[in-house]
């Protein structure tokens, strides 16, 4: 039955998405065609625009941040609509736990926001392909052999991972955050981004005050960040799984 959540979950979220997607990546093709290519082989770097080519990188730009920050919103929405609101009555008498209502929840929105950021990468390098590729590849083929001899592939692959632990740890705290101003008979918007605030704060104080005291190292300071990101993403998951068993009475 979890597997039929994510599936429900999932569709609702592309169906929201992709026209987003789509539409960004369209712009960043027209942006890149707008312009001439900028030439590698000397000094002078000047570019011939289309009258067009300046309002469609703006749009583009703006394009980028819209994405993101619709995916942010569909998450809360979408949480706070299924389980908070009427709907919450249907979907809790569905025959699954309230556990796994949540992990489809997360899950889904974790990998709508990893794939956001993954569209919103290969826009941008279509953009700057379109623009001059010979030099865009000779960069992109310097980084990739910077990373295999400098041996920093487990750092990168380290930096990936701690980066979708955070986004976890943040898809998590939200949900808390929405939970625990259920409480309140007035201003739960309010509460709970007052609530947000305050634990970001909290956590990043407590994150300064326990990094420094470890090696002054790429690897370690990684290692140890992650760790304190699951231990704050556990936390988060815990208090939210705790706060939509018991705080809630929908049924």
């Amino acid at each position: 039955m979890l597997g039929k959540l994510l599936k429900y979950d999932f569709k609702t979220f592309m169906r929201i998405m992709l026209p987003f997607y789509l539409a960004l990546m369209a712009l960043s093709l027209l942006a890149g065609l707008s312009q001439d290519r900028m030439p590698t082989d000397s000094t002078d770097f000047t570019l011939e625009v289309s009258p067009l080519a300046i309002p469609l990188a703006i749009i583009g730009g703006i394009a980028l941040v819209l994405v993101l920050t619709v995916n942010i919103i569909i998450v809360v929405q979408r949480f706070r609509d299924n389980l908070l609101k009427n709907e919450g009555y249907l979907m809790f008498t569905l025959p699954v736990t309230r556990r796994q209502l949540l992990v489809s929840k997360a899950l889904t929105a974790l990998v709508s926001l990893i794939i956001s950021g993954f569209v919103i990468i290969l826009s941008t390098l279509l953009f700057g392909a379109l623009m001059d590729w010979p030099y865009l590849a000779e960069r992109l083929s310097e980084l990739l052999r910077r990373i295999t001899s400098e041996k920093l592939i487990t750092e990168f692959l380290l930096v990936t991972l701690v980066a979708v632990i955070v986004v976890f740890q943040q898809i998590c705290l939200i949900y808390t955050v929405l939970l625990g101003s259920q409480i309140l008979p007035r201003f739960r918007a309010l509460a709970a981004l007052g609530a947000y605030i305050l634990v970001m704060y909290a956590e990043v104080q407590i994150t300064f005050a326990v990094v420094p005291h470890f090696p002054y190292e790429t690897y370690s300071r990684l290692l140890i960040q992650g760790a304190i990101e699951i231990v704050f993403a556990g936390l988060y998951f815990w208090l939210c799984n705790w706060l939509l068993c018991h705080t809630l009475n929908m049924e």
